[in-house]
């Protein structure tokens, strides 16, 4: 069916996440973590979260951070947040048949929270016969809302602790990749 916008389905997809929750707040940390390693303050943290919102991308450029900001620096993150991103392009067009219909404003800002958890999550509920959009943007939402705060807790954590390796943090970015 073609696609509808509704706060039920908005309701609807935040219920469907809930249980990937727990890790989006582990991620988050790691990465608030992560960025007090790096000299970032907690709000250039929060802000970098809540704008960008690629947990994974925000980890590696963390990992290719340098307090000396070069030309060669900047095209070398924005070059790999490209490279780990371009799944979200493969992603928002595999919706783009259902979605296209749909008024722009309800898809960008659906398509803006996009994460692999919440595409997982829609693309089930597209299966399963479900025509909200709202779905889409509710579960973006309830991980952005999780995601973000996450990031101050973690990287106030982060800067008490002088290495965070004994932790693990170190082997989110790798666990991720390996999952």
């Amino acid at each position: 069916p073609p696609p509808t916008w509704s706060l039920a389905g908005v309701r609807e997809g935040a219920s469907a996440v809930v249980p990937a929750l727990p890790g989006v707040a582990i991620f988050g940390a790691a990465f608030g973590a992560l960025a007090a390693k790096c000299g970032l303050s907690t709000i250039e943290s929060i802000l970098m979260s809540g704008i960008v919102f690629a947990g994974v991308a925000q980890i590696a450029s963390m990992e290719l951070w340098s307090p000396q900001i070069t030309p060669a620096l900047v095209l070398t993150i924005a070059f790999t947040t490209l490279v780990i991103n371009l799944r979200m392009l493969l992603m928002g067009a595999s919706m783009r048949p259902w979605l296209a219909g749909a008024p722009p404003l309800q898809v960008y800002s659906g398509l803006y929270v996009l994460t692999d958890s919440n595409w997982v999550a829609t693309l089930r509920y597209r299966r399963e016969g479900g025509a909200d959009a709202g779905f889409l943007l509710g579960g973006g939402l309830i991980i952005w809302c999780t995601f973000v705060p996450a990031t101050g807790i973690g990287q106030i954590f982060g800067s008490l602790l002088a290495d965070p390796r004994p932790y693990g943090a170190d082997m989110i970015l790798p666990l991720y990749f390996v999952a």
